[in-house]
Order: C-alpha cells, then sequence, then structure tokens
C-alpha cells in the first residue's frame, strides 16, 4: 500500500486552459500556477516530506506512515523514501530498491510516468466538472479541489504559506483502491467503489542551495565499463537491470 503514497505528492498540477468566468475557480489556479512555478523553477531546492493515512471512516487514526526528502533543480530530480531512491537527470532514470539491492536503470520516456513532485497533468485538471475555491486564514492559503463523482480523487487540498507560496500541507481524498498494488488487487475488491481513504502529505525543511548540482550525476550509482555496466561505490554489492534498449 505505501509504494503508491507517493502519488500524493504528484498532484501538483495546474491546466492552462482552466480559467473561467468563476471568480473563486480562477483565482484559486492563478494561486495554484503561481506555486507550480516555484516548483518547476527551483534551483538546488530541497525539502522532507511525509505521509500519513487514514481509513475515511476512521480519519484520525493513521494506518500507515512514509517519511522520505526530494531534491529539485530545474526539471531534474531526486528522491528517497523509506528503501527506494529515485533519480531523474534529462538523460537517465535510475531507481534504487535497496530491499532487493537492486538498480534498475532506462532513459526518459515519453511513455513513463516519472513520479515528479511536480507535474502537470492536464487531462485530469481539464474538466469543467472540477470546481475550485480558495480560502485565506493566518499566514496561510487553501486552494480546495474538488472532483465530479465517480473520479479516482473526491477532493484535494493544498495548504499553501502566504508568504514562501510553497505547499505546507497536501490532504488527498482518493479512492481506497488506488492506494493498493495490482498483485493484492485482490483485497480491493472486496471493498466497496465508494470506500475512500485520506492521503496527508506534509511538507517541510524546505532549503535552497545546501547541495551542489553534482548531486544528479548519475555515475553516483552506476559505471559503464565497454557495454557493462556495474553498480559504484557504496552500491558494488546491487545488481543492475536495464530497462531501455537504447543504453
Amino acid at each position: 500500500m505505501m509504494n503508491k503514497l507517493i502519488i500524493s505528492i504528484v498532484f501538483l498540477m495546474a491546466s492552462a486552459s482552466s480559467f473561467c468566468q468563476d471568480d473563486q475557480r480562477g483565482q484559486a489556479l492563478q494561486e495554484l500556477r503561481k506555486t507550480i512555478s516555484l516548483y518547476q523553477q527551483a534551483t538546488l531546492m530541497s525539502f522532507d516530506v511525509k505521509y500519513r493515512y487514514a481509513s475515511g471512516k476512521n480519519p484520525l487514526t493513521y494506518m500507515d506512515s512514509l517519511s522520505g526528502s526530494f531534491r529539485l533543480d530545474g526539471s531534474k530530480f531526486w528522491y528517497s523514501l523509506d528503501e527506494t531512491e529515485m533519480l531523474f537527470n534529462g538523460e537517465y532514470v535510475v531507481a534504487v530498491y535497496k530491499d532487493d539491492r537492486i538498480i534498475y536503470l532506462s532513459r526518459p520516456s515519453q511513455d513513463m510516468v516519472f513520479q515528479r513532485p511536480v507535474a502537470l497533468i492536464d487531462s485530469l485538471l481539464d474538466n469543467p466538472a472540477i470546481s475550485y475555491a480558495i480560502n485565506y486564514t493566518g499566514k496561510t492559503k487553501e486552494i480546495i479541489v474538488d472532483f465530479p463523482t465517480g473520479e479516482r480523487y473526491k477532493q484535494i487540498r493544498y495548504l499553501i504559506d502566504k508568504r514562501s507560496g510553497l505547499i505546507n500541507k497536501m490532504t488527498q481524498l482518493v479512492k481506497s483502491s488506488e492506494l493498493y498494488d495490482p498483485e493484492i488487487a485482490v483485497q480491493t475488491a472486496q471493498e466497496s467503489e465508494a470506500a475512500y481513504s485520506i492521503v496527508e502529505t506534509i511538507f517541510s525543511n524546505y532549503a535552497n542551495k545546501r547541495f551542489d548540482a553534482g548531486f544528479f550525476r548519475a555515475d553516483r550509482y552506476f559505471i559503464k565499463e565497454g557495454s557493462d555496466y556495474i553498480a559504484a561505490s557504496p552500491y558494488r554489492s546491487y545488481k543492475v537491470f536495464l530497462g531501455s534498449s537504447n543504453l
């Protein structure tokens, strides 16, 4: 289940064609665009995240949690969550699975869905049935996105710091079936289609330029010897698997 909690950081999104006559909708989307641009244009930004999961029937009792950290530099990103690391530097996608001692290496592909901290998903948000609202309270602003009946998401709430424009917390009400991995999907068949879960993501410790651009070098994970790819130190005992034919 926790493998899919990464989805709660992916959905920082906006549609360029989503403005309409409604002032609340237009204002909320404008504020989302401002926030998204801060992440997209970030230079050597780092922050920590904590995911918490609860049943919609018992929202005050957290059933699971996961902590990690992210680093961004323009279109490049890296994250570490539990026993998994992922690097995307424009040339390579490197996934490290520490439990299995595996490095999975591939080239970026337009068909791949990268688990980026910020993603534009126009196909989801470019929908007039989606409603937006914005509230201002003290030092924060809250943007509320409500989805039409039948969507995988029922609601997403963004709590944004007014001064920095960055997200403090994101709360999603998502279909419970979306949180299960395919191999245990049989469990979801026993759940009602109407069952929703709460996924809360807390962002903290934002910082800039506490690392250098060399952090995104793929040779931190592997080296190439002839046509072979060998795990680099400190991953010498790891097996490298190739996921692309053009490596």
